[in-house]
């Protein structure tokens, strides 16, 4: 792709590296001859995914790197909480605390709450204290505002991308809230060709119609599946950017 020497790659289970296979990410450099950066971790909310993604940014770019950068984004209902019942200094603990959610925690003290919050060695002070919001209109308003965000730092750095759910959010179009969808922020994102059917697209239901060896439950993709993804992602990003 034209202006990169890096594809870096970020996201949830659908996007994350697999041991036992190439995952679609894999394809992308391949054909593209460049190295991969995949920051993609299973059970991710867009929080983790959109902070670690700017991070990796700075970094690449003061490292003299021009990433072009693609992003699944998660559920948009995932929240994303701080492990109160430790102290700052205490974060390392999680490694040996819960062993199940060490793989999630980063530098920060910082996980989803669906990890945890059925964890059963999770002191109960810590649970009393985690809100969760079952609705979806402040997540809604803080993903878009993220993304506005986003999208401007990688237009300002002059970064290429291309951003698509990947996790299905097709049960909360943003047209079904105005007070959140007239906002021009909003409109930004929606309007910006390589922020892709953000309530339209889902991996799983792409596998439904192209992957019949994807996983049935959850709409992961088999190995021939990520093949062939790979390859619908880089012609949406082709109609973009060209080749």
């Amino acid at each position: 792709m034209k202006h990169c020497d890096l594809l870096l790659i970020n996201g949830d289970s659908y996007s994350a590296y697999d041991p036992s296979t190439k995952v679609y990410g894999e394809h992308i450099a391949n054909k593209w001859q460049v190295p991969i950066d995949n920051l993609a971790r299973a059970g991710s909310n867009n929080d983790r995914i959109l902070r670690s993604t700017v991070e990796a940014v700075i970094q690449h770019q003061s490292s003299g790197r021009h990433p072009f950068v693609i992003v699944g984004l998660s559920f948009v209902r995932r929240q994303e909480v701080w492990l109160t019942d430790m102290a700052p200094h205490e974060h390392y603990l999680v490694k040996e605390k819960y062993p199940e959610i060490r793989q999630d925690i980063e530098i920060l003290p910082v996980v989803t709450l669906d990890k945890v919050k059925n964890h059963p060695r999770h002191k109960e002070r810590f649970k009393h204290l985690v809100m969760e919001d079952f609705y979806v209109h402040k997540k809604l308003l803080d993903l878009y505002m993220s993304l506005y965000l986003f999208q401007q730092l990688l237009l300002a750095r002059d970064i290429p991308y291309f951003i698509f759910s990947a996790a299905r959010n097709t049960d909360c179009p943003i047209n079904c809230f105005p007070a959140i969808s007239h906002l021009a922020s909003v409109k930004s994102v929606t309007l910006d060709p390589a922020i892709y059917g953000l309530h339209e697209h889902c991996v799983m239901h792409w596998a439904q119609a192209n992957d019949p060896d994807h996983a049935r439950e959850t709409g992961h993709l088999s190995p021939g599946g990520h093949v062939s993804y790979g390859q619908w992602l880089q012609t949406k990003m082709e109609e973009i950017y060209g080749t």
